[in-house]
């Protein structure tokens, strides 16, 4: 009977510890800039191997992208108050759409940014769901400033908007798009998109 309660006393101990290391690792999850480093680190990594063709690249770089964008949130705040006005068809042909036109942008960007060296400035965090870090990518005599706007999601930071020299993705994305919109409504700005990307192959 002694040695009964000693296994169950074990296992209850055993038990114990894991629960409190899962809540440790819980409270304890990458800053909003570890996060972002731990992506442009990766692309570097990518951009440095000489072994890998330029398009073996862009395909890596391209799906590390996937890992750290949200692009449904991104989608959502293009559209602005016309998100709701889709339907869930829609949405998903849009974020689709619009994931592979803001990757093959960035892609550019790397390509043009790829021997500069990113700089990490700040960080700033609002109701620790939201967070803005600010960067700049030092390109031989040049500096570029790209902030980074991410949201807490799973445990994780994601990034919804990008603002490169002062511009908002979001934001000019949903100047071009919205005008779009209002002539022919979700169907014609998703053709807009298709033909955006087959003008890009």
């Amino acid at each position: 009977m002694f040695e009964l309660l000693q296994a169950v006393a074990k296992r209850s101990l055993c038990a114990t510890c894991v629960l409190l290391a899962s809540h440790v690792v819980a409270a304890s999850p990458l800053t909003p800039t570890q996060a972002l480093t731990n992506t442009l680190d990766a692309v570097a990594e990518v951009m440095s191997d000489e072994a890998l063709s330029v398009q073996a690249k862009q395909a890596r770089v391209v799906s590390l992208l996937y890992t750290r964008f949200d692009f449904e949130d991104t989608g959502r705040r293009v559209l602005a108050t016309r998100w709701k006005q889709a339907t869930q068809a829609e949405r998903t042909e849009f974020v689709e759409l619009l994931s592979q036109l803001v990757t093959r942008a960035y892609w550019r960007r790397v390509l043009e940014y790829r021997h500069g060296e990113v700089q990490y400035l700040d960080e700033h965090r609002s109701k620790d769901v939201f967070a803005k870090v600010n960067t700049v990518v030092v390109n031989g005599k040049s500096q570029i400033p790209i902030d980074y706007s991410l949201k807490q999601r799973g445990g994780d930071w994601l990034a919804y908007d990008v603002r490169i020299e002062g511009v908002s993705m979001v934001g000019k994305l949903r100047d071009d798009y919205l005008g779009v919109v209002k002539e022919g409504g979700i169907s014609a700005l998703l053709e807009h998109l298709k033909q955006q990307l087959e003008e890009e192959r």
